[in-house]
């Protein structure tokens, strides 16, 4: 039933998210939240990760501005405001560090040769080089320069073999 209360937060008419039982989840409608009672709508008390909106069912607003939070984790909050997964949340030129996390911020290059066993030379790891903050900036493998989108690739797998 509704009751003023839930009216007041959208709850009649909106639609469910989230968990709904051992085998079924629901996602919003696109463009919508899911808050933390398994609601959707677009208010802050739904977008807000400081409310304690999931990132998995729908759109979450992350960051400072508007003391929107820091996202679940898992999940990188872009200069835009909002939680996601792909380089355009995570990579530390697109990524809020302290409201989530930030790839490419974290690697050493000796961090990149121990993750990364190399059973036979044609993944040979030529050249590596850090910025001054001393994370990996440049990684050559085998005469092929990589890109940035290169390198938050390859920190996701657990051998060069499968490049």
């Amino acid at each position: 039933t509704c009751n003023e209360d839930s009216t007041k937060e959208n709850k009649c008419s909106a639609a469910r998210c989230g968990k709904i039982s051992e085998s079924e989840t629901l996602q919003c409608p696109s463009g919508q939240c899911c808050n933390s009672e398994g609601y959707c709508g677009t208010s802050e008390n739904f977008c807000y990760s400081s409310k304690g909106c999931q990132p998995l069912y729908g759109v979450c607003q992350c960051g400072e501005n508007n003391d929107a939070g820091t996202c679940s984790s898992d999940y990188c909050c872009s200069k835009k405001g909002y939680c996601g997964t792909t380089t355009a949340f995570c990579a530390k030129e697109n990524c809020q560090s302290g409201f989530g996390k930030c790839e490419e911020n974290g690697y050493t290059c000796a961090d990149v040769e121990s993750k990364f066993i190399v059973n036979d030379n044609s993944n040979e790891i030529v050249n590596c080089q850090e910025n001054e903050d001393g994370y990996v900036s440049k990684l050559t493998i085998k005469n092929k320069e990589l890109s940035n989108d290169d390198l938050n690739y390859i920190y996701k797998l657990k051998t060069l073999k499968s490049l």
